[in-house]
Order: C-alpha cells, then structure tokens, then sequence
C-alpha cells in the first residue's frame, strides 16, 4: 500500500501532495462507511476503497514515468492493483453476499500478486528501508493501543472513583503498557530473519496483532463497566481474553520472522504459553469477577515481561 510507496520512493512536488490529499478524502468516506460496508453503504464503501487503490495506482505510474529503474517492479503492481480495482468496482453494484464475495477475490489478488515468484524477486533488487518500516508500523502499534486507553478513559468520564474502580484502573494501565512493552522490546531489537518469506510473515502479523489491540480497547471498556455489579459476561471474557490471545499470538509470529536476540525459541515459546494463558481466560474467564480477570491478566503479562527481558539480555550477552 502506501507505506510502502512511501518507503521506497522519495516525491514531494504539487501533484503528488495532490494525489495524497484526495487519498486522504477516500479513506475519511472508507470510515464513515465502515459501519453500513454489508447492507446500506455498500457501493459507497467500495466505490472509497477503488478510488483508494486507483489513486495509488497514479503514484506507481508517476513512478514508472520517472524513474525507468524501477518499471519491470512498478508496472507488476499497477496490474495487480488494477485487477483488484475492477473487482471492487464490480462488488460496489451487487448484492451481497456476491459484493463480498468479489471483495475478498479483490483482496486475495493484491496480497497474492505480492508473493508471486516474479515480484518477490524484483522487490529483492527494489528492497524496502526496513529501519524506516520498524518506525512507521510503531507508530502505528502506539496510535492504536493509544486509542485503546483513551476509549476506556472516555467511557469512564464523569465516575466516582471507589476502591474497586481504582484497583482495576491499576491494574488495567499496567495491562496496557505491558502491551507496549512486549512489542517494543522486539522491534527495538528486531533484525529480520533471512529466509524468504521472514519478511512477509513480519509485515502481515501486524494485521491480525492491530486486530487484537482494537478489540482488547473494547473489550477493556465493557470489562471496565463490569466491575460495579462484580460480573464478567461471557460475551465479554471471550472479547477481551480472545483479544489478548490475538495480541500474544501475533508477537510470537513476530519473533518466529525475527533473528536473536528477540526472535529466540525461548521468546517464541513464551509468547505461545501467554497465548494459552489468554485464550483460557476468554474459554473460562466468564467465572471470575472483574477485578479478579484483570488480575490474571496483569499476573501473566508481568511474568511474561520479566521471563521476557531475561531472554532478551541473555541473548543480547549471547550475540555480542
């Protein structure tokens, strides 16, 4: 996508500001139709996301103009990319299910694309900045966790603070720079594997590990107003346990594409027991109060930061 437009090729004249303007505009109606994509929005989200792609597809071919280096790799993803518009185009004016239908044809085809032999061998000449990449996709991982902490924060506005408010209000903070902590510690130290998909395992784990980060805000807010009447929902363990175990899983396919000393079996390991340890909670968490879920949370992430930053520095020991 764009990050990776971004990351590869330096432009910054009027057009380009252009292009990236209107793309912004896109995604602001992508938002907005989000919530209607399945039944009364459905051209008009699919219509933001084709124009989404097409303006991208302008960037690439400014691209091919400019620079001839860079035309056998662009012109593979303007057809790819292509291919998917069309697809979407022709989604925007079905019903569903078929819309969907042709949306996942669409999406398959651009990640597909991606991983054809021909591509993967071009992007090895065209390789992109992978300190830059580290960057951008934190800032991500923080702006998402942020809004997660600002979305429990908002819900509580206007609530006396009791004993019980506040112990989980502890408890809850320190899950959440827990989260923090756990996936900074690799990408601080991450040096891609170097084999031939480690690459594209790190890039893609980011999807379902943002997932996890976004319904964990949710699924704090509803444990968060649970604590009154001393009852977890299952509804509500599955949600914020499941969310968790996303979250857990996904560091660990991190660490399996990176090398030591943050991608030791040791870690890889670890990160798997806190998904069992997560994905128990949402299965059976529903028996617990929730001061006492919130605790089983806190009690795994802290040993798990503490086992974490003793494989960390003993690898580190190791290396060097």
């Amino acid at each position: 996508g764009i990050t990776f437009y971004m990351n590869r090729f330096v432009a910054d004249d009027v057009v380009h500001r252009l292009l990236i303007y209107l793309q912004i505009v896109a995604i602001a109606i992508l938002g907005v139709s989000a919530a209607g994509a399945f039944n009364t929005l459905t051209t008009q989200f699919a219509l933001s996301y084709a124009a989404i792609r097409l303006l991208l597809v302008l960037l690439y071919v400014r691209t091919w103009q400019t620079e001839p280096a860079t035309r056998p790799l662009t012109q593979r993803y303007v057809a790819g990319y292509l291919i998917g518009i069309s697809l979407w185009v022709l989604g925007a004016f079905l019903p569903m299910p078929w819309a969907a239908v042709l949306w996942l044809a669409a999406v398959t085809v651009e990640i597909g694309n991606v991983f054809t032999p021909g591509t993967r061998a071009l992007q090895t000449l065209l390789p992109p900045d992978a300190e830059h990449m580290r960057e951008r996709y934190g800032i991500f991982v923080i702006i998402v966790l942020g809004e997660s902490f600002i979305k429990t924060i908002t819900t509580a506005s206007g609530l006396a603070v009791t004993g019980a408010i506040l112990l989980f209000s502890l408890l809850g903070i320190f899950v959440v720079m827990a989260l923090w902590w756990l996936y900074f510690d690799d990408v601080e130290a991450a040096e891609i594997r170097a084999r031939p998909f480690a690459p594209y395992l790190w890039i893609y784990a980011h999807l379902p590990l943002t997932l996890g980060l976004t319904a964990f805000g949710v699924g704090a807010k509803k444990l968060f107003l649970s604590v009154g009447d001393g009852h977890v929902k299952d509804e509500y363990a599955l949600l914020f346990g499941g969310a968790l175990a996303l979250y857990a899983a996904s560091l660990a396919l991190l660490a399996a594409a990176t090398a030591e000393p943050a991608g030791t079996s040791r870690r890889i390991w670890l990160l798997g027991a806190l998904t069992l340890v997560f994905g128990g909670l949402a299965l059976g968490g529903a028996a617990l109060s929730p001061l006492a879920f919130i605790a089983v949370v806190a009690a795994a992430a802290l040993a798990a930061l503490l086992v974490d930053a003793v494989t960390l520095n003993s690898g580190k020991s190791h290396v060097t």
